[in-house]
Parts: C-alpha cells; sequence; structure tokens
C-alpha cells in the first residue's frame, strides 16, 4: 500500500514540477515583450522576476489548500500579488 501511495506522490510531484516550469516560461516571454516594449524597467534578472509571479501563485494555491479559501478569493489575493511585483518593476 505504502509504496503505491509513493508512486502516486512522485507522479504528482513530478506533474507539479512541469507544471512550474511551464509557467515559468510563459512568464518569461511576458517579461521579455514588456521589456522589449519599455513597459517595465528593472534590474533584476528574468528568471527572478518570473519566480516572484510564479512563487506567489504557489504560495496562494497552498493557502487555499489549507484554509479552504474558495476559489475567487485565491484569484483576488493573487491578483493583488501581481499587481504589487507589477508596481515595483514598471517603467516610471
Amino acid at each position: 500500500y505504502m509504496g503505491q501511495v509513493y508512486m502516486r506522490m512522485k507522479s504528482l510531484e513530478e506533474l507539479m514540477e512541469r507544471q512550474k516550469e511551464k509557467e515559468c516560461e510563459a512568464w518569461l516571454a511576458i517579461i521579455k515583450k514588456a521589456k522589449e516594449t519599455g513597459e517595465i524597467r528593472t534590474g533584476l534578472p528574468d528568471d527572478r522576476i518570473a519566480g516572484l509571479f510564479v512563487h506567489s501563485m504557489m504560495g496562494c494555491r497552498s493557502n487555499q489548500m489549507r484554509n479552504g479559501h474558495n476559489n475567487m478569493e485565491a484569484v483576488d489575493e493573487i491578483g493583488k500579488d501581481w499587481e504589487s511585483i507589477y508596481q515595483l518593476i514598471k517603467s516610471k
């Protein structure tokens, strides 16, 4: 029984890691475009900015699961976090 649990959890862990990588790739493309158009200006490396967005999403997901928040509350929190990050890196 425990072997089955471990195998399934390992698969879930791998799935979550692949999803995180896809999200990072998407954010990197968005950040690159925003820098090219002058929408954002920052000395931070693109991968660190992408990490801020991805990790804030992961934190909200974790909080949602732990506390049983509904999806709209989670979406609202993620939106606030992302807006805060954007305000820090946008062109003045």
